[in-house]
């Protein structure tokens, strides 16, 4: 696999992840 496309693989599973704890804590603070 190209290094760059990795790369950007990487970072964009990253990215879901962040966006995914941020959902979580965002979720969570509004049912309290």
């Amino acid at each position: 696999m190209d290094e760059r496309l990795k790369r950007i693989e990487d970072d964009k599973m990253f990215r879901d992840v962040h966006a995914n704890i941020e959902n979580k804590f965002s979720s969570s603070d509004a049912s309290i």
